[in-house]
């Protein structure tokens, strides 16, 4: 009986200490876009990464949580609506009427990430060793956020994004 108690105790501290298997797939789906020379900014909207040739999670862990909150790009909006909005600006425009209850938390020429003042979401970070094209590597550190996306289909539903990349 001592002997399951350790192993159970065990197995959810190792748990606990690692990102999930969601959000463990953005990073590798995004990670390997890159290396096939494609950009996903569905996943991540920044380009740091651009002409890496390989790569290799190195670590992960669970931080704080953070807002939950509906992230639009000038790139993923017309996954919501192409039909009625010409652009991105009047798209915004609908969005911040629409969901006139919720906080702004940031609004500029590329973004609209509004938050309902409740929802909160888990936070992971990735570690990583990127290869160069050119030869050289580079740690690099991923943090993933929980959100709403979309599902493929059009439909919202919950699940990871990219928020932050940075170089080591």
């Amino acid at each position: 009986m001592k002997k399951w108690v350790i192993i159970l105790l065990s197995s959810i501290t190792l748990t606990a200490c690692s990102g999930n298997n969601e959000s463990e797939e953005v990073v590798t789906t995004y990670l390997d876009d890159l290396v096939d020379g494609e950009a996903n900014y569905d996943l991540y909207s920044g380009n740091e990464l651009e002409g890496i040739s390989d790569y290799e999670l190195t670590g992960s862990e669970e931080l704080d949580q953070k807002k939950k909150t509906f992230l639009y790009t000038s790139h993923n909006w017309k996954l919501v609506d192409t039909k009625n909005f010409s652009n991105f600006d009047e798209f915004k425009k609908d969005q911040k009427k629409q969901f006139s209850s919720f906080e702004v938390i940031q609004d500029d020429e590329n973004t609209l990430e509004l938050w309902d003042g409740e929802s909160y979401s888990k936070v992971f970070k990735y570690n990583a060793t990127v290869d160069r094209a050119e030869g050289s590597q580079q740690d690099v550190e991923l943090i993933v956020e929980g959100a709403t996306v979309d599902n493929g289909n059009g439909e919202p539903e919950d699940g990871y994004v990219i928020r932050e990349v940075s170089i080591q």
